[in-house]
């Protein structure tokens, strides 16, 4: 375990330690109607955001529906103080060449993203294509909610946010899930996982 990813690790634990996670009443799970304003990780605030994101349909890169999911997560981690940068690249895959738009966000109104910093918190958001009716609920969406709830408890802890970078990820989809060189690690000026590595939600 590389030291970034055992920071990044205690981090999450110390959070969970404070804040413990609340445990929703067994029953119908139902979408919360808003975001609740909690101390502490609320499993409904990232499934509310799952919910808004797989209303959107098809996020494969390069669609309207990955667009709008871009400007729905800017919207949102705005509202919590973080600042978003977009990183647009262009690679060739089996498909033809296709534009690739990561998103970075990092905590503050000015932050500068060539400091480093001690740890990345990521997912991918783009989803697969070929597939009628697929809207990646737990393949894209559910990372991007996880990580969005996340960034609202950080939010109240200005000084470890200010440690942590977020990222989510394009192009995942694109070579059959498989993280390469050509893909969503092609960005220079992030450090990003290691290529060849499986995205952590799959």
């Amino acid at each position: 375990m590389t030291p970034r990813i055992g920071l990044l690790l205690f981090t999450a634990l110390l959070m969970q330690c404070e804040n413990p996670v609340e445990t929703p009443v067994p029953g119908k799970e139902t979408v919360p109607a808003q975001i609740r304003q909690t101390d502490c990780f609320n499993g409904g605030n990232a499934l509310f955001h799952a919910a808004r994101i797989t209303e959107m349909g098809n996020r494969a890169s390069g669609t309207p529906g990955y667009r709008r999911q871009m400007d729905y997560l800017k919207e949102e981690l705005a509202k919590c103080g973080w600042t978003c940068r977009e990183q647009a690249f262009e690679k060739e895959t089996p498909q033809g060449p296709v534009r690739f738009v990561n998103l970075r966000a990092r905590f503050g109104k000015a932050p500068n993203f060539l400091d480093p910093v001690r740890g990345l918190l990521t997912c991918h958001i783009d989803t697969k294509r070929g597939i009628d009716g697929f809207t990646g609920a737990n393949d894209g969406a559910s990372g991007a909610a996880a990580i969005l709830e996340t960034a609202r408890i950080l939010s109240g802890d200005p000084a470890r946010a200010g440690n942590l970078e977020l990222v989510f990820f394009d192009g995942k989809k694109v070579l059959r899930n498989i993280w390469t060189a050509t893909t969503a690690c092609t960005a220079p000026s992030i450090t990003h996982p290691p290529c060849g590595s499986r995205s952590p939600n799959g």
